[in-house]
């Protein structure tokens, strides 16, 4: 028996860099002459996206930016739309984990690319991107092949050509490749070429760990061959595996050549819920520290249940080494407020609750300070000075004499400033304007 295995290039789906978080993930599948459809798949939690509430329920408009460049930096492919996410409730789309899903279909010849794919949140401008280099495939080769497997939420059969159609099946893609208990059932897609015709091929699936350690399969199926090439959909019940990264492996056997051709995809089994180490519990749920206004009103607007995803989201995306068990910037957080606490704490106020505390874990501690005592007819006060981003300014003053310093003045329009700031301070040490 003659043996040809093909790994897939992607060991898992590129991630996007940013404020948007969101996923994209590759198939590629035979075409005539000498092209390659390359699949792209992409992935968008509702739970990243800013909503202004209509009629029909919440809407986030979300722009969409493609250029795809050849090895030589020849820009082949460059295309912008829109689109809506709309939920009808947040807290039906915490119960049903909504997602923006989609594919587009690049014909490519076997070459290099570099991609480029930025996502835009129009409510709130917010953007995430994906910058890779991607390598397309050729399928001219004679033999029995196969194309990638593409993984999907759901695949049932269909007579209507509409979104994520294929051949006769409507195949919904996992971009993320994520399963848990509420997505328990692993569907697969993919295509097989040169059989030999008439006949019959033999497919099995098997189920590794990541170390190539194998987990279970299922029962060798035989299918009749429907001509040269053949497609071949399936799914497993992975609810039982534990939480780790796995390789799903398909195998055809052409039985009249003997000849097999096997592929592997890369899938992970994800807990519904990721809760952080316990030293770091009390500091992964203060992320009210760090959003905007906009995005604090739209967590506050959350139930319990959505905040916790929400939070889950938000560390993900800031993790700044994704693929270790610490979170740096969780850990880094934490030993901010620690800081704050100490700094700022006073007998009546806690430190990451003072005024100066918020700002200081905001934009971290300042480049430059100017403390002043009491001159009449101002009070106390501090100038903190940042000269990185065009220069940031802010200013606290003693209002009460008990030592708890008030932000009165802001160079940054989305921190608040005081109508009265005038009366406060001497307008003269005012060095960046709002």
């Amino acid at each position: 028996m003659n043996l040809l295995i093909i790994l897939n290039f992607l060991l898992m789906p590129f991630e996007s860099t940013g404020e948007i978080d969101f996923v994209i993930d590759f198939a590629f599948f035979r075409v005539k002459d000498t092209l390659t459809c390359a699949e792209v798949y992409y992935e968008i939690p509702y739970i990243t996206l800013t909503y202004e509430e209509v009629e029909e329920g919440f809407v986030a408009p979300i722009e969409f930016f493609l250029e795809v460049k050849d090895g030589s930096g020849k820009k082949v492919v460059e295309d912008r739309w829109n689109t809506k996410c709309i939920i009808p409730s947040y807290q039906d789309a915490e119960k049903r984990q909504m997602k923006v899903v989609d594919e587009m279909q690049l014909f490519l010849s076997p070459d290099s690319y570099r991609l480029y794919f930025k996502v835009e949140d129009l409510n709130s401008g917010k953007k995430g991107i994906v910058n890779e280099t991607v390598d397309v495939p050729s399928f001219e080769e004679e033999g029995l092949t196969m194309s990638d497997i593409e993984l999907a939420f759901s695949i049932e059969s269909t007579s209507t050509k509409g979104k994520f159609y294929k051949n006769g099946l409507k195949v919904v893609p996992n971009a993320a490749r994520e399963y848990n208990l509420f997505r328990p059932l692993l569907y697969s897609y993919c295509e097989i070429y040169n059989l030999s015709f008439p006949g019959s091929f033999a497919v099995k699936y098997s189920i590794f760990k990541k170390n190539k350690k194998f987990v279970k399969s299922l029962p060798e199926k035989i299918v009749e061959k429907p001509g040269e090439s053949a497609v071949e959909a399936g799914a497993i019940n992975v609810v039982g595996l534990r939480r780790d990264d796995y390789i799903l492996k398909i195998e055809v056997t052409d039985l009249e050549t003997k000849h097999s051709v096997q592929k592997e995809r890369n899938f992970k089994i994800t807990p519904f819920r990721i809760q952080p180490q316990p030293e770091l519990a009390e500091y992964y749920n203060m992320i009210e520290y760090l959003l905007s206004e906009k995005d604090l009103k739209f967590y506050n607007s959350l139930s319990d249940n959505g905040k916790e995803e929400y939070r889950y989201h938000f560390w993900k995306k800031n993790d700044p080494i994704p693929g270790t068990e610490e979170n740096e910037f969780l850990t880094e957080f934490a030993e901010m407020i620690k800081e704050v606490d100490k700094k700022f704490s006073t007998p009546l106020v806690k430190g990451r609750d003072s005024e100066m505390g918020k700002i200081y874990i905001k934009y971290g501690p300042p480049d430059e300070i100017d403390r002043q005592p009491l001159q009449f007819p101002y009070k106390a006060y501090e100038s903190w000075l940042y000269y990185s981003g065009g220069g940031k300014q802010f200013i606290f003053v003693d209002l009460k004499g008990v030592g708890n310093y008030e932000l009165v003045y802001s160079s940054v329009i989305q921190e608040p400033t005081r109508a009265d700031w005038q009366n406060l301070i001497d307008p003269s040490i005012i060095q960046i304007r709002r």
